[in-house]
């Protein structure tokens, strides 16, 4: 974003232009140890967003998924499915969870589950 002077003292703000990534264009990215998918929508590479990024996790039906690393919180938005994560409740499209800083829950999706993670 620039921002440059105009008359008599206002500011003028020019946007940049955004990168919008959809799911389906996003590449793939299989994650090891599950049978969960992963898609990159923000983050410093597709957004220059240096401090927070958003990923799709389509986990199929059984499947498992860890989030890869404990640092930071993580808030998780169940968009479709219902999962159960390990040692708390069962949530299911439309629920979110926090995950504080520090812990990173397994969960197990009883049907197709996506979810939006937001770290």
């Amino acid at each position: 974003m620039a921002i440059s002077a105009g008359k008599a003292g206002q500011s003028s703000v020019k946007a940049e232009p955004n990168v919008t990534l959809k799911q389906k264009d996003a590449p793939a990215i299989k994650i090891a140890g599950s049978q969960a998918v992963a898609r990159i929508l923000v983050d410093e590479k597709t957004a220059g967003a240096t401090r927070a990024s958003l990923t799709f996790v389509d986990i199929p039906a059984g499947g498992r998924w860890t989030r890869p690393s404990a640092a930071g919180t993580a808030v998780i938005y169940v968009n479709k499915g219902r999962a159960k994560v390990v040692g708390k409740e069962a949530v299911t499209a439309g629920d979110a969870v926090i995950f504080p800083d520090g812990s990173a829950w397994p969960m197990l999706a009883s049907m197709r589950t996506e979810l939006l993670v937001l770290l």
